[in-house]
This record gives C-alpha cells, sequence and structure tokens, in this order.
C-alpha cells in the first residue's frame, strides 16, 4: 500500500484536478441548440434529419451527426439540470488522461518510480494548456476516441493485443456523437498504411523491429470504415467527414478555426505547442545515433512504428490549421514530454525531494482553480462553479420576453439565439444559430455579419441592408448581443431606425421591440420615451442540484459570485457609452 501511495497519489490529484476544471460555469452557446435537440428527440422519439428550429430554412435538409451526444445530455439534463453536460465531461476527462497515462507507460522500455511523477507534470501542462476545451461540447468524444485509438495502436505494435478490435464498435459509436468522426477514419488509414509499408521494409531488411500480423489490421481498418454506415443517415456518413472538413475551411466566423497564416492563432498555447514539437522532434530523430536524416528516419520507425511517426506528423500539421487542433498534437505528445522530463531532468533528481515540489506545484494549481487566479490568467471568460453563467446567456432577454408575452419573428444575433431555442420552447424560431453552415448557406451568413457590423450599408435601389432585411422578415423584435462585435448595430437601431424601439438591456444584451406591433410597450417601457432607465442589472442565479453538489465537493470554501457595485457601475457606463 505504501508503494502505490507514495508513486501513484499525484498522478490521482492530477485526475482529481482534471475533474475540477470540468466545474465551471456554462458559457458555451452551442450547449444550448444541442440540449434543445437532444429534447426534442426524446419528445417525439425521432431523429432530426430536416431542420425544425429555424424559421429562416425551415425543413431544409439536416445531416445532424452529433445526435447522440445531445440524447445523452439531454436525456441527463433531466436528472441534473443543464450541469449535467459537465458529469459527462468529467467522464470524457478521466478517460482522456487514464488513456495518455497508458499510452505513456507502453511507450517506456523500463519503469521506474520517477515515471509517475513525470507523467503528472506532464499531463499538468496538457491541462493548462487545453483547459478552455474542457467545455461540454460534443468535441469531447473526438478528444476521447483519439486518446483510446493511439492507446491501442501503441498496445498493438507493442504485442500484438487483439484489444486493436475494439475500434470496430468505437468508430460506429464516433460517427454517431460527433462530426469530427472523420480523424477516426483517417486514424484508421494510416494505421493500416504505415502497416503494409513497415511490413516490406521488415521483408527487404531495411528495418529490423519487431513484426506484426497483418490480417488483424486489414479487418479493423475494413470493418471500422464501413461501421460508418451504422448511424440514421446510413451510408451518407462514409464521405460526410471530407465536406465537414470543407465546411471548417470555408467558416471564417469562429476564430478558433482560423489557421497559423493568422495572428488570431497566435497565443500562449501556439507557443507552447511549437516548444513541445521541437521538443519531440529532438527526441525522436536527433537523439540517437544514426547519421543521415534517412538512418535517423528508419531508426525511429524500428523504435516506435511507423504508425507513431505518421500520425506524428499528421497531428503536428492538424494543429497548424487551428488553434483547436492543438490538443490532438499535445494529447498525442505527453507520453514524450513525460518520458522527456523523467530521463533529462529527474535523472539524478532525488525521488523525495522531487515529489515535494511537484506536490507544491498541484496546490498551487488546485488554489488556483478554486479561487479564480487561474482562470484569470489562463482563460478569463471562464469562472469556477457548476452553473448557467449569467453574463454570457441572454437569461435577462429570455426572462423579458417571457413576462411581456412577446411573440413572432425575432431578429437574434447569432450568438445568443441557441439559449433562448432552449430557454422560449418551444415556440421560439431562430433566423440564424451556431449550426452555422449546416443548415445556413454561406452567402446569407455573410450578409447577416455584414448586418451586425453595418447595417446602414446602401443595396442597389437606395435602401439599406438592414432596411432590406427587415421588409424580407418583418421582425417582432431584435435581440442583440451588448459586446464589441455589435456596437455599430446596436447604436443604429437606437438613434437611425424609427421602427423600434430599445426597451430592455443587461449586460449581456439589447432588446428592441417593433413599434407597430407592441405599441403599449414600446409607448410605456421605451429608451426614448425616458419613462425607467432601461439598463437592467445582472442577476446572478444560484448554484443548485447537482452543480451546488459537484462545487463544493471540489472547492469546499466556494460562495456564490456576487457582482460588485463598482463592475456593475463599469458595465453599465460601458453599455452607454455604445448607445450615447
Amino acid at each position: 500500500m505504501q508503494k502505490i501511495k507514495t508513486e501513484k497519489v499525484l498522478w490521482y490529484f492530477t485526475i482529481f484536478l482534471g475533474l475540477m476544471l470540468c466545474i465551471r460555469e456554462l458559457r458555451e452557446p452551442d450547449l444550448w441548440w444541442q440540449l434543445r435537440t437532444g429534447e426534442w428527440m426524446l419528445e417525439n422519439h425521432a431523429i432530426t434529419f430536416k431542420d425544425v428550429f429555424s424559421y429562416t430554412y425551415s425543413g431544409v435538409d439536416w445531416l445532424n451527426v452529433k445526435w447522440g451526444y445531445e440524447v445523452i445530455i439531454a436525456w441527463l439534463s433531466r436528472f441534473f439540470g443543464p450541469e449535467g453536460v459537465m458529469f459527462l465531461n468529467m467522464i470524457s476527462v478521466a478517460l482522456i488522461l487514464f488513456f495518455i497515462q497508458k499510452a505513456h507507460f507502453v511507450l517506456k522500455e523500463n519503469y521506474s518510480k520517477k515515471a509517475w511523477i513525470s507523467i503528472a507534470l506532464a499531463s499538468l501542462l496538457f491541462l493548462i494548456m487545453h483547459s478552455s476545451r474542457i467545455n461540454g461540447r460534443p468535441e469531447m468524444t473526438t478528444y476521447t476516441l483519439t486518446c483510446i485509438y493511439l492507446y491501442l495502436f501503441h498496445l498493438y505494435r507493442l504485442n500484438g493485443s487483439k484489444l486493436i478490435y475494439a475500434i470496430i464498435p468505437l468508430q460506429i459509436f464516433w460517427a454517431n456523437m460527433h462530426e469530427a468522426y472523420g480523424v477516426g477514419i483517417v486514424l484508421i488509414i494510416l494505421f493500416l498504411v504505415a502497416h503494409i509499408i513497415e511490413n516490406q521494409f521488415q521483408k527487404k531488411k531495411i528495418i529490423q523491429s519487431k513484426s506484426v500480423h497483418l490480417m488483424p489490421v486489414y479487418i479493423v481498418s475494413a470493418l471500422s470504415i464501413l461501421g460508418i454506415m451504422i448511424n440514421p443517415n446510413g451510408a451518407l456518413l462514409i464521405d460526410h467527414y471530407i465536406e465537414i472538413y470543407s465546411q471548417l475551411q470555408e467558416n471564417k466566423f469562429t476564430t478558433e478555426n482560423f489557421s497559423f497564416k493568422t495572428k488570431e492563432y497566435w497565443n500562449y498555447i501556439a507557443y507552447l505547442n511549437l516548444i513541445i514539437f521541437f521538443i519531440t522532434f529532438w527526441m525522436i530523430f536527433i537523439n540517437n545515433a544514426k547519421k543521415g536524416i534517412k538512418a535517423k528516419f528508419l531508426s525511429a520507425t524500428e523504435q516506435r512504428g511507423l504508425t507513431f511517426i505518421l500520425i506524428y506528423f499528421a497531428f503536428f500539421y492538424l494543429s497548424l490549421q487551428a488553434i483547436r487542433n492543438t490538443f490532438f498534437f499535445v494529447a498525442f505528445a505527453t507520453p514524450l514530454i513525460a518520458i522527456f522530463l523523467e530521463e533529462n531532468i529527474m535523472a539524478r533528481a532525488n525521488f523525495k525531494t522531487l515529489m515535494k515540489i511537484s506536490f507544491g506545484l498541484f496546490i498551487l494549481f488546485y488554489l488556483g482553480i478554486g479561487t479564480g487566479v487561474f482562470y484569470e490568467a489562463f482563460s478569463p471568460r471562464e469562472q469556477y462553479g457548476l452553473k448557467v453563467s449569467s453574463k454570457r446567456n441572454a437569461l435577462g432577454a429570455a426572462k423579458f420576453i417571457k413576462e411581456n408575452n412577446i411573440k413572432g419573428k425575432g431578429f437574434v444575433d447569432y450568438l445568443n439565439s441557441s439559449y433562448l431555442l432552449w430557454a422560449l420552447k418551444p415556440d421560439f424560431k431562430t433566423y440564424l444559430d451556431l449550426r452555422d453552415l449546416d443548415i445556413f448557406p454561406q452567402k446569407f451568413m455573410e450578409n447577416v455579419f455584414i448586418s451586425y457590423e453595418n447595417p446602414g450599408v446602401e443595396l442597389q435601389g437606395g435602401t439599406t441592408l438592414w432596411e432590406a432585411m427587415v421588409e424580407s422578415d418583418s421582425f417582432d423584435y431584435v435581440v442583440m448581443s451588448n459586446n464589441d462585435q455589435f456596437t455599430t448595430f446596436n447604436r443604429h437601431m437606437v438613434f437611425n431606425d424609427p421602427q423600434y424601439e430599445l426597451v430592455f438591456a443587461d449586460g449581456v444584451t439589447s432588446l428592441y421591440l417593433s413599434k407597430n406591433k407592441y405599441k403599449t410597450l414600446t409607448d410605456s417601457l421605451g429608451f426614448k420615451q425616458g419613462n425607467r432607465d432601461i439598463f437592467i442589472n445582472f442577476k446572478d442565479i444560484e448554484t443548485k442540484g447537482f452543480g451546488k453538489v459537484a462545487t463544493r465537493i471540489f472547492w469546499p470554501f466556494y460562495k456564490e459570485n456576487e457582482i460588485s457595485h463598482s463592475e456593475e457601475r463599469l458595465t453599465r457606463e460601458a453599455y452607454y457609452r455604445i448607445i450615447n
């Protein structure tokens, strides 16, 4: 028992911290349309094949790959509320860390007690870099399955493990959970190609590595790819991942999809990703006795296998295409970083001294999460405490719409429409939402984004873009975010649009009503009428149920966040600077 405590307790602390990172406010706007979709499927006992949530493109074909994930989180929400999505997230984080650790010990040649310290520290770096990705989105399925695949590949090369057949049902599961199931296909193809080439190298005595049986490789590859058709959309998914990749290339509306060629890509994660690449490249290719590029490559192939080499470069290339993709490369490289730490930094250090230093770092990290210092430094938009964020979701606008019985067509910005879709169910329909190019044509989205930035831009005939949109859809109300992206739009609505009146605003959104349809409300509540201060203070919500219990378990000192008067005043002033 003593041996387990001294060698593994730091690793268990790592898992604890990974789970603690899941105890955060729900701020991701994607969550709400996914949750609502899952609820719709449970209510109707059917899968979504057509759009049922927008009024602009209602009835168009919708190939909803992540239907399985949506059903799961909707089912969990029945017991835990929307916070239940983080329960699923905690399972994913635990599995990711578990399989990273398992891969580490498969790649290591010799066991040592310091290995547990090194994998704990390397995993801590991984968590720091990608804490913002631990957000309850369905991509956590992709991250989890990627780590499982990598472990199974390593294990198969080590001893020909029959666990490799688990990839077949896992790929079927993946194709029903997240549209990035194409990552699994690419990994399987690399696995197949690498083993065929490596087998030829062995026959020609180019390399001297241990041979593996090819038949399981063929069976797993064929059945995994064919198994993708076991989904509600059948054979459509065989090549749908290619279309998904094309959409990501076209999607210029989300900065996390920007490549290394843009300034938005370059932050501390990108630089750390580069450092990790240089360290691991040195470990794999430079730090061996062979001379010459070819000799070093073949030596690395003998030691790690061609599957390992191909995935290494494929994931690094992927990490350069979008900052969100650095997760794949760093997860793959974390076991190597652990080996590097053990062999080059910890080799001569005293075990007990290393444990003390490491525990000190982990305790600081724990305190940083609980007190919020960590989030302030690395992910300012996040906040500890499992509940719906009142600063990131349109709680106030939803409440105003309900209390005043606002109906009809709403022009709601793409960020806030998802929350209203869930909060105002079943009547609310979106104009545009975060399903993006799955539903809405790129040209349509481009025009909407132009209206956000410049609603007064003139079209042929002298009308403005916003006037043409209003004429086309006759919006009964408008809900618009109050962040900087929408400043011009809000100013236009307050001062230049005679058809709408500002009746509500808080730190998240502004709400405008049609004067024709809601004359009584606009006369009594309108900003221009001067009858009242339309700015409503933030209304933080209390942590309840599962969220409250989980929050207290990981940080017993948690106190409900109270928005200070000074913060409220600054928010108010910032808002009025927008409209004055």
